[in-house]
């Protein structure tokens, strides 16, 4: 028996799909049981990959693995993984020098596939998954600010050459997405409640309940849940302040300036007064437009409208995550190992509805809860630097709420870090014009 015999890739997939299929020790004894495999002879044990590794050396060695693959199918129809894995390692078997038994001995030895043997493919793929996505929505976020300010000449071309500059901007999307919400569950202890009892309750419901969440957790029933879940929360979340832009230069406090549609304009009010209010209600003459509400009370109402635009977006990801989970990987439930084209049909739908949750959240975050601080240089007079990337910044002038290219800092110029929107909103509330649903001379109308 030669040293060099070590368990193949393929071998160690098709012991991973029978633990998924018959995760448990009596679905195994089922399985032996059809393939006409010596009974006595399997080492069985309460670890479920432990005992498969057990069943599948003891076919090797009794020359029945193709009857195990036949029965394992019988009971699980419609998983692929099975005759593939299967066919590998048989033409793995076929190149060795070595007969079945002489495989068997050697890999008896071996104990069984660990997580990383089992996954190491698997957590590679996640982790780029996961830096792909903090660069995507970095540049999502960082370019959903520059469209809400209108700027010239912005656009994704520019967003993708600085790779490094938009995972930082994803990384700050999320860091601000948790300030965000430590800063309103501290000021909002019933919320805080809430959420660790709604979390508790989850986190039962998982552990103690299992049984009856594998039971309700079938395409029938998460198929609806994720998609209809993902077109109203897009429809009462983010399509709402789609049309928000140009902010800067069209004196847009009131919302109407952006003509949100018909169906979305009460809702759009109240999302973009509470950006509004949230600089600006302290001032006497907001008031008509900003009711009683203090700038604190109106910022608390923002964050908790973004916060459960993520809540919502997080719980529709887990359950469609899970489930393309379910279909891409065998599953001992018989509803997830669906013949190939329906498979193939829901994991195009699942996806699909998981992308319209998740891309307008960045869109959303930029015209509410985005940290809006950028260099205020002040000399003769005073503007905001907007940098879009390495070669291109913006300067904006809140005197005249004019938008050009920006010129070197001055020596002597002095220069802090202001609220771009703060800033932008005082003046136009300090007008002497100022009327807050004159809707006309914001538009520049006769």
């Amino acid at each position: 028996m030669p040293d060099s015999v070590r368990r193949p890739v393929a071998l160690t997939k098709l012991i991973d799909t029978f633990d998924r299929l018959f995760p448990d020790e009596q679905l195994s004894r089922l399985v032996v049981g059809r393939s006409g495999m010596a009974d006595g002879m399997v080492a069985y044990s309460a670890r479920s990959i432990e005992n498969w590794t057990n069943i599948v050396n003891e076919a090797i060695r009794q020359n029945t693995l193709n009857d195990l693959a036949v029965a394992a199918a019988d009971l699980q129809p419609n998983v692929p993984e099975i005759p593939r894995y299967l066919q590998e390692y048989s033409q793995w078997a076929a190149q060795q020098n070595v007969s079945a038994q002489g495989i068997a001995a050697a890999l008896i030895t071996q104990r069984a596939p660990g997580f990383l043997e089992r996954a190491r493919l698997v957590i590679v793929a996640w982790f780029g998954v996961a830096v792909g996505c903090f660069a995507f929505v970095g540049v999502l976020a960082r370019e959903s600010t520059h469209h809400l300010f209108d700027l010239p000449d912005s656009g994704f071309a520019d967003a993708f050459t600085s790779p490094g500059e938009s995972a930082a901007a994803g990384l700050r999307f999320v860091g601000r997405s948790l300030v965000v919400a430590a800063t309103y569950f501290a000021y909002n202890p019933y919320g805080s409640v809430l959420v660790v009892i709604l979390a508790g309750t989850v986190l039962y419901f998982a552990v103690r309940r299992r049984p009856l969440i594998e039971r309700a957790y079938v395409p029938a029933v998460v198929l609806p849940i994720v998609v209809i879940g993902a077109i109203v929360k897009t429809l009462y979340y983010d399509l709402p302040v789609l049309g928000f832009t140009g902010v800067l230069t069209k004196l847009g406090i009131d919302a109407r300036t952006f003509d949100p549609p018909a169906m979305f304009s009460a809702r759009a009010e109240k999302i973009w007064s509470g950006v509004v209010c949230s600089r600006i209600a302290n001032f006497p003459e907001a008031r008509s437009l900003c009711g009683k509400a203090t700038s604190v009370e109106h910022m608390q109402n923002l964050y908790g409208v973004y916060l459960l635009d993520v809540i919502f977006t997080i719980a529709i990801c887990v359950l469609g995550i899970a489930a393309l989970r379910k279909l891409t990987l065998p599953s001992h439930t018989r509803a997830w190992n669906l013949p190939r084209a329906l498979n193939l049909a829901l994991i195009v739908v699942i996806a699909v509805a998981l992308l319209g949750a998740l891309l307008p959240v960045p869109w959303t975050y930029a015209r509410t809860v985005a940290s809006m601080e950028y260099p205020y240089i002040c000399t003769a007079e005073c503007e905001f630097h907007i940098r879009v990337d390495a070669n291109k910044t913006f300067a904006f002038y809140p005197a005249d709420g004019e938008i050009g290219a920006a010129q070197a800092v001055p020596a002597n110029a002095q220069v802090s870090m202001r609220d771009i929107l703060d800033v932008a909103f005082t003046n136009q509330v300090k007008s002497p014009t100022f009327v807050p649903h004159d809707r006309g001379r914001r538009l520049g109308e006769n």
